[in-house]
């Protein structure tokens, strides 16, 4: 899904907090730099209606810029990403106090 508004800038090293634990965990989508600004919505496992969504930023880190989405906080679950690249993986499971990654 393309974002409307205008894309949000770099975020830099310690601005991202996870909320994960107990029974949350968080989801990062690693992506190419041309996915920059580009929303990325994700659903229940079996549900099409998206009930969140995130940016794609760059995210310049001391080791150097990468570009992801960032899902801070998920209940333990399966999950799916709407609108995948084709081929790129779009299921996934979220474990309580774990930080799924995955690259696109």
């Amino acid at each position: 899904m393309s974002n409307p508004h205008a894309a949000l800038p770099p975020s830099g090293p310690g601005t991202v907090v996870l909320d994960i634990g107990g029974a949350s965990g968080a989801l990062v989508v690693h992506t190419a730099a041309d996915l920059a600004g580009r929303e990325l919505e994700i659903a229940r496992r079996g549900e099409v209606d998206a009930f969140l969504h995130t940016e794609v930023r760059e995210r310049r880190l001391l080791g150097g810029t990468v570009y992801a989405a960032v899902f801070a906080s998920l209940s333990e679950g399966e999950y799916t990403l709407l609108d995948a690249p084709a081929g790129a993986p779009s299921g996934f499971v979220i474990a309580s106090g774990r930080v799924t990654e995955v690259n696109w």
